[in-house]
């Protein structure tokens, strides 16, 4: 019987706990004591399992997407993503965390249902050798024992805590950076909205509303001179723009209130690429808008009125959008909409607004699937093989904690979806697990934390593509919890 220790990390101190937990299965990565025709057998049912995971869609593949060589670059894209099942480690808040952002400038913001917001920096390679540089420029001949032991050890570490804000009096409602990574804001209900420098982790400015905020982003790119940010009104279909950079928050520099919303907007998403604003609101409409040029669309945008799109796909199913994430290039994005008899993701093209593919996410087709994995299970028990498949007892239990967090829609509108860098993976919770979709095939690349005991909520991916040590924390998938006062982090590493 061996064990698994991983680092739960308190509270501003950051102290370090090491915490045994013993799983009563094998060893997953100990060569010493699994025999390798054993695990090579483990490998391939269990990708079998996950693959009956696979997500239908209303789109064949077309056979470019059947080819060997898109497979081939599907794992070359996997290779610079998280790949453990297993969290690495977790870090503290003093309440419920229920918001992490990445930013650009590599740093991770966390806040906490009592308003609290904590900044950390994320510890690459190439960080960590101009730490050193800098050490030992500053004491040339006469090295300081200290500091440099300060310094070797950060290198273990994922991240590191910098600084600690009472920023709000209530909940967080909702947060954001800016493309470049050097601005944040946050709201709250009782009308506040707090901006940050990010590199120099500072408050800069902070206003008092007179609306009550639902939601925020930034609308602007690093192209432009104006930084604007866009916030809603949770009392009408309104939507305000500030000048962020000039910091007069409390004077909009525009207000939107005929772009075409008959209710509260929930959901404001923006590609700097073809600089174009979504945004949802409660009814389920969606409307495009640029916020550079109010009246008119960007010329990239192939349609002249929304009939000849599918943006209307919502309304017609009744469906209530939960959350919107661009690719990248800002080609492609993912809207996850839910009723209380459905719960669908699609795959929008941006530019002519159509529908590409569209995965079933209800709990009923979990259910069925839960059910065939089981048996699945069952049958390769002759082969000796532990795999991460969940019983029915705490099956059941996260079925009901699922029931729970559907009717609280203030925790269950958290959840997000997130893009890998190449615009092949999307990340996005289920009661099953963090799921890591193929969105070129439509198949499970990975489920992760699914033998956790944890609901994960809403997550933040980071990739670190400069630097050639594709070892040292070059890529993290950071995850909120249900009624959890930690955040996870989940890397290519299982714990140590």
């Amino acid at each position: 019987m061996s064990g698994k220790v991983r680092r739960e990390n308190d509270d501003d101190e950051v102290k370090d706990n090491d915490r045994k937990r013993v799983e009563s299965n094998y060893v997953r990565n100990s060569s010493a004591t699994t025999p390798k025709r054993i695990r090579r057998n483990e490998e391939h049912v269990e990708k079998e399992l996950i693959n009956e995971f696979s997500s239908n869609s209303n789109i064949e593949l077309n056979p470019k997407e059947k080819s060997q060589g898109s497979a081939q670059l599907d794992n070359f894209y996997a290779s610079f993503l998280p790949s453990s099942q297993y969290y690495e480690r977790s870090y503290m808040h003093r309440d419920v965390v229920t918001h992490v952002i990445v930013t650009k400038t590599d740093f991770l913001i966390s806040g906490s249902q009592d308003g609290h917001i904590k900044f950390w920096k994320i510890l690459t390679s190439d960080y960590l050798k101009q730490q050193q540089t800098v050490a030992t420029s500053s004491h040339s001949s006469k090295a300081n024992d200290d500091q440099q032991e300060e310094i070797n050890s950060l290198v273990p570490l994922p991240i590191q805590f910098v600084k600690h804000f009472r920023a709000h009096l209530g909940p967080i409602l909702a947060m954001c950076v800016n493309v470049s990574g050097t601005l944040l804001c946050s709201t709250c209900s009782d009308r506040t909205l707090k901006m940050f420098d990010v590199l120099s982790f500072d408050m800069i400015t902070m206003v008092k509303l007179d609306i009550i905020p639902l939601t925020c982003s930034f609308v602007d790119s690093s192209r432009q001179a104006l930084s604007k940010l866009a916030v809603s009104d949770s009392q009408s279909s309104t939507i305000y723009i500030y000048d962020a950079k000039t910091l007069n928050i409390k004077e909009p520099i525009s207000i939107l209130s005929n772009i075409g919303h008959g209710s509260s907007v929930s959901i404001i998403s923006y590609s700097s690429q073809y600089d174009l604003a979504i945004s949802c609101d409660q009814t389920s409409i969606i409307n495009y808008w640029s916020p550079t040029n109010i009246e008119s669309l960007p010329n990239e945008i192939l349609f002249k009125s929304k009939l000849d799109t599918d943006l209307f796909e919502l309304v017609k199913r009744k469906l209530i959008p939960l959350a919107l994430e661009f690719n990248n290039t800002g080609d492609l994005f993912a809207l996850m909409g839910k009723s209380s008899t459905e719960k669908k993701l699609f795959l929008f093209n941006t530019l002519k607004g159509k529908i590409l593919k569209v995965f079933d996410e209800h709990l009923e087709i979990y259910k069925q699937l839960h059910e065939r994995l089981l048996t699945k299970q069952q049958e390769s028990e002759e082969k000796k093989l532990n795999l991460n498949i969940l019983n029915n007892v705490e099956y059941s239990r996260r079925l009901t904690i699922e029931k729970d967090l559907e009717k609280n829609q203030s925790i269950y509108s958290l959840i997000n979806l997130q893009f890998d860098s190449s615009g092949t993976f999307l990340f996005y919770s289920t009661l099953y697990g963090i799921k890591m979709l193929n969105i070129r095939n439509n198949s499970i690349r990975l489920f992760f934390g699914t033998t956790e005991n944890a609901r994960f909520i809403r997550s933040a991916l980071y990739q670190y593509n400069k630097s050639s040590d594709n070892n040292l924390n070059s890529t993290i998938l950071f995850t909120t919890a249900y009624k959890k006062n930690r955040f996870y982090l989940f890397t290519r590493n299982n714990p140590q």
